[in-house]
């Protein structure tokens, strides 16, 4: 028994290693690519997957979020991107640390490399609109709450850390949200719960 524990591990601490490697490879090529045009880029941005956060990229299975500034968000200043990107990794890992064992998170990495942070997670199987069950994926125009299971588990996730639901601007009033609206609650074809 304790020979496969040992195995599961190694194997384990091997896809973290692999997947840090990776991910820092590609993150060298996204700051390498600074400046240039887009045409001209390796790495294509990936359109269409919101403002926040930064530049996305899609590179195999694995998302790239770039921490750069804009005008809407984060007022033209990149430290404050950068803030918003170590802030996710360590509340990803607070969210971790609770042992929810029916809730679960991406593999992620946070790379902080010559004044830049790109925040790498691979990709899980969820689509934009039909995996949705909690939250809102375009900034708070659609808001959804339909899983009863799920939400439950939300609301349990907020009060670990003394959150509270609250009304969403311009919804129905009896829709209250445990976490943020942008904190996407994903039921996946296979059950999982992300």
């Amino acid at each position: 028994m304790d020979a496969d524990v040992e195995i599961l591990n190694r194997a384990r601490d091997d896809l973290f290693r692999d997947f840090e490697n990776f991910t820092r490879k590609v993150t060298l090529q996204l700051i390498s690519e600074l400046g240039i045009p887009a045409d001209a880029k390796i790495v294509k941005q990936l359109h269409g997957a919101g403002i926040a956060g930064g530049i996305k990229f899609l590179v195999g299975n694995v998302f790239f979020k770039f921490a750069k500034a804009d005008d809407e968000v984060y007022r033209n200043d990149d430290a404050l991107a950068i803030k918003m990107a170590q802030n996710e990794v360590r509340h990803a890992a607070a969210v971790l640390k609770l042992k929810m064992h029916l809730l679960h998170l991406p593999l992620m990495a946070c790379h902080r490399i010559n004044g830049h942070a790109v925040i790498a997670s691979a990709t899980i199987p969820i689509s934009r609109e039909d995996s949705l069950m909690e939250g809102s994926y375009d900034g708070g125009r659609h808001v959804k709450q339909s899983n009863f299971q799920l939400c439950n588990l939300t609301r349990e996730l907020a009060s670990h850390f003394a959150l509270q639901p609250h009304q969403i601007n311009g919804h129905p009033s009896h829709l209250l949200l445990p976490l943020a609206a942008d904190c996407e609650a994903h039921l996946s074809a296979q059950d999982g719960r992300y």
